[in-house]
């Protein structure tokens, strides 16, 4: 056997063993994925069996539970402030959102390969005029203490639009005053001009104290995310009157959902070590 021969034959086992640790990596990630779901479909099966609701129960702070369910009106005196626009609400939470439109570079192929560019919205702008969410120090809900944990999961809230009375001031943006648009947003730009590099978009949202729905893990009167028995903290939290069943629904088909993309990746992972794996036997078919 030539040196050539060594070589080419070399490469072609170092294909296959690359293709088999492909292959065992999509195996682990496809296992992990299946251990994720089934360890969250168990948790809210459990959850359906055995919560508590403690909406109208005294003395809660007593009380020690792995699933309670508390519905009603959110409580609050904090006030949450965005000092910039001097904009003042009373809410289960407020977003000031700021996206920037920022240049995205790709290479097409290999790297030095044809460069793709193009101009995406993304979270940005410079501080202090940036991204910016909160939540009240102390939030009740049927005298149920809310912790902070639990408001890290979004809902979806009430759009301030920019022309709203209760905004008492307008910052600049890189020595320009920002402008309302027609859409509700604060921008950089003028009405009707096309947005370049750099440029930003303001909007606020924010959930007023109204009806919301939880169910969490309580203790010591306070109301935490419960987490499932893959170790995942799942958020069952949404606005308005929601039922445990309308809860659970809700996580078990977010928990599908990240699980069915999960099983792509490890399924298109899979397919790449198997062409590796492949290489030395169609090779030898062509020859």
């Amino acid at each position: 056997m030539g040196h050539g021969e060594e070589h080419t034959l070399g490469k072609r086992i170092g294909a296959i063993v690359l293709g088999l640790a492909i292959m065992g990596a999509a195996s682990w990630l496809y296992l992990w994925s299946e251990g994720q779901r089934t360890g969250t479909t168990n948790t809210l099966n459990e959850i359906l069996v055995s919560y508590e609701d403690v909406s109208r129960v005294q003395n809660i702070a007593s009380q020690d539970l792995p699933f309670a369910y508390v519905q009603g009106k959110a409580e609050s005196e904090d006030d949450l402030v965005d000092e910039l626009f001097q904009l003042t609400v009373r809410g289960v939470f407020f977003n000031r959102n700021v996206l920037q439109l920022k240049r995205q570079v790709e290479h097409r192929g290999m790297e030095g390969g044809p460069k793709i560019v193009s101009y995406e919205w993304s979270l940005g702008g410079e501080h202090p005029l940036s991204h910016a969410v909160q939540t009240p120090s102390l939030l009740k809900v049927a005298g149920v203490a809310v912790s902070s944990q639990m408001l890290d999961w979004p809902i979806e809230g009430e759009v301030i639009r920019c022309g709203d009375e209760r905004i008492g001031a307008i910052p600049e943006y890189k020595g320009q005053t920002l402008k309302c648009r027609s859409d509700g947003e604060f921008t950089n730009r003028e009405e009707g001009k096309t947005y370049e590099e750099g440029d930003i978009r303001v909007s606020f949202t924010y959930y007023p104290l109204d009806e919301i729905s939880l169910i969490g893990r309580l203790s010591d009167g306070v109301l935490y995310p419960v987490e499932d028995q893959s170790e995942k903290f799942l958020y069952l939290f949404e606005s308005g009157k929601k039922s445990v069943e309308q809860l659970v629904e809700s996580a078990r088909a977010r928990a599908n959902k990240s699980d069915n993309i999960g099983w792509w990746y490890s399924f298109a992972i899979f397919l790449l070590g198997l062409f590796f794996f492949t290489a030395l036997f169609r090779n030898r078919r062509k020859g």
